[in-house]
């Protein structure tokens, strides 16, 4: 990625998709250019909104202060990935933030944008454990 704009903390757990993909792009070297990669822990933001919780609030408050520094990279490809099942409910905050990219792996099969975001599917893996 050219540029990483990240809020590392807040990471939903035990399904670790949005922090899994963080920590792989930071780890890989390679420079994209004109790609910025937003690391957000979506997920909980979004259960945080839904149930009206001081951690939704919080992380919403997080987010504003990230739009504006992801907002000034004008004419790039702004990138994130996403693990909630009800991310299309969350579309007007996507656009607030400025993304164009969005990988989900609950986009459904045939389809490609919502509204101007191009969606791109995402390998989930379940949470193993031993019981």
């Amino acid at each position: 990625m050219e540029k990483i704009f990240a809020y590392n903390a807040d990471w939903q757990t035990p399904a670790k998709t949005e922090q899994f993909v963080y920590e792989c792009i930071i780890s890989n070297s390679e420079k994209i250019n004109g790609v910025i990669y937003v690391a957000f822990p979506w997920a909980n933001l979004f259960d945080g909104l839904a149930r009206k919780t001081a951690l939704g609030d919080r992380l919403y408050i997080e987010l504003k202060k990230l739009i504006p520094q992801v907002k000034a990279e004008t004419g790039k490809r702004i990138v994130t990935s996403c693990q909630h099942i009800k991310f299309k409910d969350y579309n007007h905050i996507f656009n607030e933030v400025g993304i164009t990219d969005l990988f989900t792996a609950h986009k459904e099969k045939n389809q490609t944008n919502l509204g101007r975001i191009n969606l791109y599917p995402l390998q989930l893996f379940p949470v193993q454990a031993n019981n």
